[in-house]
């Protein structure tokens, strides 16, 4: 039986573009994970990790689409290769290399978790069948610049318009994390709180539901920034609203370390923050300098605020 060589070079690189282009959906639906699983990296800021997160799921994306409709053959299987060998490396190096989780390589978000032998396993059987994309056929139109062109445009603004980094989305609608001061004077005097001497030296306060995913996603983040900076977590205090039963649960899915903590009330942990959660303090001697939100928390100024003491 003779064996059709362009047919099944074809099928490979439709299956191959496809692998790409849901690895990249996939990616961007759980992109607020992605971003913090590249970000527990420790290697660079948030401001261009989430950049970063944007620009690879884009570049992943446009491949699976040259793949599947054959665009520019020579450059589509050196970009495929590229892919495939470059994040096989990398997840063999990861364990080695970062303090990050074995259990998913966020090759597929959150939605399809793959441990980092089962991406293995998937990057080896990719390049397999990319072998055959020599044999492929591929389709040659007289105005496949434009429409490669097209495609990485479409494809980079859907990317950054649709989830845009925080650093973006702060700008455009205006985040701004508020407090009442009166009821947040009086939490301060509660005998549990006054305990964690917020009101002396300088403090970063995570104000957090034990619920809350995005005070989990918050709380990961000032954890990271912690490590990536070796900075003092006495400095460091974290208020919660909510279970206490709960506690262990929160700081297991945030992949987090305790921090000083402590509980109180609902209806004043609430009413503090007008009912709005996760919001980080900055306190000197007790006094707000500055409030954030989860996509408005600025490393870059907790870092100076906690290391400058003039």
């Amino acid at each position: 039986m003779k064996i059709n060589k362009p047919l099944i070079g074809t099928i490979f690189r439709i299956v191959i573009g496809l692998v790409f282009i849901l690895s990249a959906v996939l990616k961007y639906l759980s992109i607020e994970v992605v971003d913090l699983f590249f970000f527990d990296h420790k290697l660079l800021p948030w401001v261009i990790t989430t950049f970063l997160s944007r620009f690879l799921i884009a570049f992943e994306a446009i491949v699976g689409f040259m793949l599947v409709l054959g665009l520019y053959p020579k450059l589509t299987k050196i970009l495929t290769f590229i892919t495939l060998i470059g994040f096989t490396i990398y997840v063999i190096l990861k364990p080695f290399l970062f303090d990050v989780t074995q259990e998913n390589c966020y090759c597929f978000g959150d939605l399809i978790q793959f441990s980092d032998t089962q991406t293995i396993i998937k990057n080896i059987i990719l390049l397999v069948m990319a072998l055959s994309l020599y044999w492929a056929k591929v389709w040659m139109p007289k105005r496949r610049k434009l429409i490669l062109i097209g495609i990485i445009v479409l494809v980079l603004g859907l990317t950054f318009a649709i989830k845009p980094p925080d650093y973006i989305q702060a700008k455009i609608y205006g985040h701004r994390a508020e407090i009442r001061p009166e009821i947040f004077e009086y939490v301060k005097e509660l005998d549990n709180v006054k305990a964690l001497n917020i009101d002396k030296g300088r403090k970063v306060v995570g104000w957090y539901g034990t619920g809350c995913k995005y005070c989990k996603r918050a709380a990961k983040k000032i954890d990271i920034i912690i490590e990536r900076h070796n900075l003092n977590k006495e400095n460091f205090v974290e208020i919660f609203g909510g279970k206490e039963k709960s506690l262990n649960e929160f700081y297991k899915v945030s992949g987090t370390e305790p921090l000083n903590n402590t509980f109180i009330p609902i209806i004043p942990f609430l009413n503090t923050t007008h009912g709005k959660m996760p919001v980080v303090l900055l306190l000197e001697n007790g006094k707000v300098v500055k409030l954030y939100k989860l996509t408005t928390i600025d490393e870059e100024y907790i870092v100076e605020f906690l290391t400058n003491k003039n």
